[in-house]
């Protein structure tokens, strides 16, 4: 009976002991351990970067287009977008210029394409309001 009386409480120290080593290890563990860096290049980023090839644009150029944002609730765009004859202005007129209604309004879609013909390239797709004449969308793909 003695021996159980010293056995019992050698036991439940030992497991908790254990526990605090275990928990110790494994918060030094995740504190020293190196976190990989994330790098932020993503596929839009890449393309901004590949956007020189197109005859009159730039990485610098495409981020300065602003496109509008609106609520359906109120008749004013929360941010204007930015006017379409500025990005004329900056870039040259576009390769290919069409139609369409989308939801409520006629749009433009603008479209430049890099000079290659192996199907390689960078396409530029601005969408533009026909009433206002402000960019509602900018978009880049792989042509």
């Amino acid at each position: 009976m003695i021996f159980l009386l010293i056995l019992i409480p050698i036991i439940i120290g030992s497991s908790s002991y254990q526990d605090h080593v275990r928990d110790t290890y494994l918060y030094f563990s995740q504190v020293t351990k190196e976190k990989p860096v994330k790098k932020k290049n993503n596929k839009t980023e890449l393309l901004k970067e590949g956007l020189s090839i197109i005859p009159g644009w730039n990485k610098e150029k495409y981020s300065k287009i602003k496109v509008e944002k609106s609520n359906p609730y109120e008749v004013e765009p929360i941010r204007k977008g930015t006017d379409f004859s500025k990005v004329i202005e900056e870039v040259g007129h576009p390769m290919k210029l069409q139609i369409s209604d989308e939801f409520y309004r006629e749009v433009f879609h603008a479209t430049w394409n890099s000079p290659f013909d192996d199907g390689n390239g960078i396409c530029v797709r601005i969408t533009y309001d026909k009433e206002t004449n402000r960019v509602v969308e900018k978009e880049i793909s792989i042509d």
